[in-house]
């Protein structure tokens, strides 16, 4: 399980991201609901390839906290407004569609100010019967899903992993200062 803590605006936030084999993403989507609260949620996608790796979740995981700790959010739900900096839109719909997109396994990241991320996707897989592997184990999947998605947006195919990553990150910064 990835693990990232830091401390934003006095607050300490603990993030932790996982895919999860077994289990159904409707059903996932569910039991995270029943799981969270103003101050933990969980964003479920229907493929682990939308989180690229550490740095592209900790970008979209600070501005998505940043957003939720200040009050100046674009979605009402955090777990959506993490969805929009992950893929750097601030387009609700064509976040939750590419949220939905099937791959091999689920991916799953939990944002928790009141404890242990990790904890909570503990407590989601348990829920669901699904077992809990690492993002490491998915391979390069991230790398095509994000150049045919960033090609759709009518940038130059990048194929580079660093090069994704970057324009990933520059586009969750530039949807942060528009808020």
């Amino acid at each position: 399980m990835l693990h990232i803590s830091y401390t934003l605006y006095g607050k300490k936030v603990d993030v932790a991201a996982a895919s999860l084999v077994g289990a159904g993403y409707r059903e996932s989507v569910r039991a995270a609901a029943r799981l969270a609260s103003p101050q933990r949620w969980i964003t479920l996608t229907a493929s682990s390839s939308l989180i690229a790796e550490p740095r592209h979740l900790l970008s979209a995981s600070l501005y998505a906290a940043a957003a939720h700790i200040s009050g100046r959010r674009i979605a009402r739900y955090p777990e959506v407004e993490l969805l929009l900096y992950l893929l750097g839109t601030r387009n609700i719909r064509e976040a939750l569609n590419e949220a939905g997109k099937p791959g091999e396994r689920l991916g799953v990241v939990a944002v928790n100010m009141e404890g242990s991320a990790g904890s909570l996707i503990r407590s989601l897989a348990e829920r669901v019967g699904a077992t809990i592997t690492p993002l490491e184990d998915r391979g390069e999947g991230w790398v095509r899903r994000y150049s045919t998605y960033l090609e759709s947006k009518g940038y130059a195919p990048p194929r580079d992993r660093e090069a994704i990553l970057a324009l990933l990150r520059a586009r969750a910064a530039l949807v942060r200062l528009s808020v």
